[in-house]
């Protein structure tokens, strides 16, 4: 995909802050409350040499929401409410409002668009990402899992220099000097079911190389409010395998949609682990995929954990948490001043949207939220009765994100009707691919302890389900594209609309 100059690598990570610091402040974290930032940008090389990039979707967040609820979502509610996850998920919805528009032939098409239409004429359509675009992913901090877990050299460093900052804090010492060491960051990403456990020594045996994990939660959260959200890392390491746009847009974007570049900002960053983390332990690329380049940018994010603590001072180490709300936007093709049918607000263009992390449910009014009661007075008495509402559900969980995906595709098929067949049809064929897509890669002798097990990486998720995969074909939480679930959500949708 060509060399990603600094000079790119630093604007992605600009852009992202920028446009994020546009989006008003409901939602944004207040005090020393921090958050996660990730975006995906386009670049624009048409004509040779570096471009100018646009922001396609944002978002922050920390939370997942725990089993019980998983299981009682029904695809009404986001599992997953991590900035990474939540940021690809919008970007989908912006790859459906380009597609709902229809598209041109090659060489065709609104300038601002990254997709061309490649087929149609007597088939399905099928698009491409045009020639000249370059897509970048942006974290304003390491992807929690395998990822976080970089080596580090001296106790200023990582998660270890708050261990010892409490240590000095306690005894009235002044702030520790740094003493070299041979240690590694900490984690709270739990080995996933069938793992092998942390080890837990001291040092650099402290975590297991190479497990699956599931994202972090407090050691004393009760069983059924433990999150089976597989960790970022996992998931990043899938996507860049296979793609980061999902199952069903599988089918209809001819080739893996991949990032030229993953820029990370924050204090730790090691080439090589990340590298090893994201792409090389699922195994070697596939056919017609490069793996994208990992930069460091000296770029940070205002609202990172390390630079509130370094704005608060040494007393921020007890002080410092994370918000429990996160925001989501993302162009919408063709809408370039308006907001979005679905948005939560009215006066931002493009998708917007502000979710509570533990619930996975759209922030509102306490009136708004499911099962509330609306009270009626008559004759002195005073009736109770429960309003149905649905102003709770966010358009990023999988019912609705299928039902906008049916407007888009009835769009670009012509019929709801010849939306229903291609589902169908393509269903089977879908079951029969995945089913052998989940055998993992060839194992690497040479990998780390533990990695025997990492190279289900690529294929454990099965579309991007959280949890175990059999856990999601119960649940039927995935992927936002997933075939299995999605698309016979969508086939529904289409039914119901008649």
């Amino acid at each position: 995909q060509g060399c990603v100059s600094d000079a790119v690598r630093d604007k992605v990570a600009r852009a992202v802050i920028t446009r994020f610091d546009t989006l008003p402040g409901r939602g944004k974290p207040q005090g020393t409350a921090w958050t996660v930032l990730a975006g995906i940008v386009a670049e624009d090389t048409e004509g040779g040499g570096e471009g100018d990039v646009r922001v396609l979707s944002l978002a922050t967040g920390t939370r997942c929401v725990g089993v019980s609820t998983l299981a009682l979502g029904s695809g009404r509610i986001v599992h997953d409410c991590h900035a990474e996850v939540l940021c690809r998920r919008a970007f989908h919805r912006y790859l459906f409002s380009e597609i709902g528009r229809g598209g041109s032939p090659a060489g065709g098409g609104a300038p601002q668009d990254i997709l061309e239409r490649v087929g149609g004429d007597g088939e399905a359509p099928t698009w491409r990402l045009r020639p000249g675009v370059r897509l970048h992913f942006y974290c304003s901090t390491l992807p929690c899992g395998e990822c976080a877990l970089v080596p580090i050299n001296n106790t200023c460093e990582g998660t270890l220099v708050r261990k010892f900052q409490k240590e000095h804090q306690e005894c009235g010492c002044s702030s520790p000097e740094p003493t070299p060491l041979r240690d590694r960051n900490r984690t709270g990403a739990k080995p996933a079911s069938g793992m092998p456990e942390d080890p837990k020594q001291e040092g650099f045996g402290f975590h297991r190389s190479g497990v699956l994990r599931y994202k972090s939660g407090r050691s004393d959260t009760k069983p059924d409010a433990r999150t089976v959200c597989y960790s970022c890392s996992e998931k990043i390491c899938r996507w860049n395998h296979i793609g980061w746009q999902g199952t069903l847009l599988s089918r209809l974007i001819s080739e893996p949609l991949v990032m030229a570049s993953i820029v990370v900002s924050g204090p730790l960053f090691d080439l090589d682990f990340i590298c090893e983390a994201l792409f090389t332990r699922a195994g070697p690329a596939p056919a017609g995929v490069a793996p994208p380049a990992f930069l460091h940018t000296p770029v940070s994010f205002h609202l990172s954990r390390n630079e509130l603590e370094n704005v608060h001072g040494a007393l921020s180490f007890a002080k410092v948490s994370t918000t429990g709300l996160s925001i989501v936007w993302c162009h919408l093709a063709g809408n370039e001043t308006r907001p979005g049918t679905r948005s939560i607000s009215r006066n931002v263009p493009g998708f917007h949207d502000v979710l509570i992390g533990h619930t996975g449910e759209r922030q509102g009014l306490r009136s708004d939220r499911q099962g509330a009661r609306t009270h009626l007075g008559g004759g002195g008495a005073s009736e109770t009765r429960v309003e149905p509402t649905d102003s709770w559900v966010s358009p990023l969980c999988k019912r609705l994100q299928a039902e906008d995906a049916v407007e888009s595709l009835v769009a670009a098929f012509g019929s709801a009707h010849a939306v229903a067949r291609w589902l169908v049809q393509g269903d089977g064929a879908d079951r029969s691919s995945a089913a052998s897509s989940r055998k993992p890669p060839q194992q690497h002798a040479s990998k780390p302890e533990g990695d025997g097990d990492a190279s289900a990486a690529v294929s454990a998720e099965d579309a991007g389900g959280e949890g175990r995969p059999s856990k999601r074909q119960r649940t039927g939480e995935g992927d936002s594209g997933d075939v299995g679930v999605g698309a016979r959500a969508a086939a529904a949708a289409v039914e119901k609309a008649g």
